[in-house]
């Protein structure tokens, strides 16, 4: 948790959650992470990320993050629309209400937190 400054100049709370933080809060149908990610993302959408270089695909497989950055340095047209792609991989996931997101909504709902949530991650559970 951090802190953060807003407008009013009063400090609130907030919580950042990195890349792949969700990874394991699902006891079913857990988004996949890494080379599997890249590789269910080809399966998904072959007319796009399936038809990325043999370069591209490198990065993609020995760093998921740093094939973003590669594909956004040198083919940044394709990036919406590969996005647009994930984004609906990802809605097939949905948190169950065991997820520890859920858990973690509801408990911020009991105490009325103010606090602000923050997220790294390409999918929708939070």
């Amino acid at each position: 948790m951090v802190s953060v400054m807003r407008k009013e100049k009063e400090l609130s709370n907030a919580i950042l959650f990195g890349a792949g933080a969700s990874f394991g809060c699902n006891n079913t149908n857990v988004p996949p992470l890494g080379d599997d990610l890249f590789k269910a993302l080809q399966n998904f959408n072959p007319p796009g990320w399936g038809t990325l270089s043999k370069d591209i695909e490198k990065e993609f497989l020995g760093d998921f993050e740093k094939g973003m950055t590669k594909l956004a340095e040198i083919n940044s047209h394709s990036m919406p629309i590969l996005q647009r792609a994930m984004a609906a991989f990802f809605f097939n996931y949905q948190p169950t209400m065991n997820n520890l997101y859920h858990v973690l909504a509801k408990r911020i709902n009991e105490h009325d937190w103010r606090g602000q949530l923050v997220t790294l991650n390409y999918e929708r559970l939070l």
